[in-house]
């Protein structure tokens, strides 16, 4: 994906400002802006969306059909009020995350396609999102937002109240509304124009 980022943003959302749109364009283009903005300086107290959570089972289905399960860090995907507990129990069943994986390693099959790390550094790449150094880690990371995949809610607040996994960080307040974008612009960018859908069909009732 060669289009900028900003510039598919600017599409998404025509309300955003051409000034916002070149303060962005300038915010994603800072290689030291992950380390000290996409990040807040402490971590939430309860879990929230865009939170990341330190080891956790993830589980996709490969070319073969078999299920790779691998455990790594990852980003907690749902509303925040969704992953709440109420009454002693998970408003919602499950909560959706999205692993994270180790920059160095997450480049190695890419090294053939020119100008892949610099794109994914700058995060122009609509389907993965890199975060650079995590707090309290000395390297890099990057989300692949097409391997969501859904763990048990009961599980995971089980898991953190045991201290069984960890919550590393919570993102900032701009890092949130990045993290947002990336999302929007990954799922609901608009379509080509070469996709025609057909109109409804309405069913009549005799």
């Amino acid at each position: 994906m060669n289009t900028c980022f900003a510039d598919l943003m600017y599409e998404t959302f025509p309300n955003i400002s051409q000034e916002t749109k070149s303060k962005l364009h300038e915010h994603i283009r800072k290689r030291d802006l992950y380390s000290n903005w996409l990040f807040a300086n402490h971590r939430q107290n309860t879990i929230c969306q865009g939170d990341v959570v330190r080891e956790l089972p993830i589980i996709t289905i490969g070319r073969n059909g078999k299920p790779i399960k691998q455990s790594l860090s990852a980003l907690l995907l749902n509303n925040t009020c969704d992953m709440q507990i109420d009454n002693g129990k998970p408003r919602s069943n499950y909560i959706s995350i999205i692993p994270l994986f180790p920059f160095s390693e997450f480049i190695k099959p890419f090294h053939h396609m020119p100008n892949y790390e610099k794109d994914l550094k700058e995060n122009v790449i609509t389907d993965k999102f890199y975060v650079g150094d995590l707090p309290y880690e000395d390297s890099e990371y990057v989300a692949d937002l097409s391997m969501a995949c859904s763990l048990s809610s009961e599980y995971l607040h089980n898991m953190i109240t045991q201290g069984e996994v960890e919550k590393v960080t919570s993102l900032s307040d701009n890092g949130y509304y990045f993290f947002l974008a990336k999302m929007t612009l990954h799922l609901m960018r608009p379509e080509s124009e070469e996709i025609e859908r057909e109109s409804a069909v309405r069913c009549m009732k005799k």
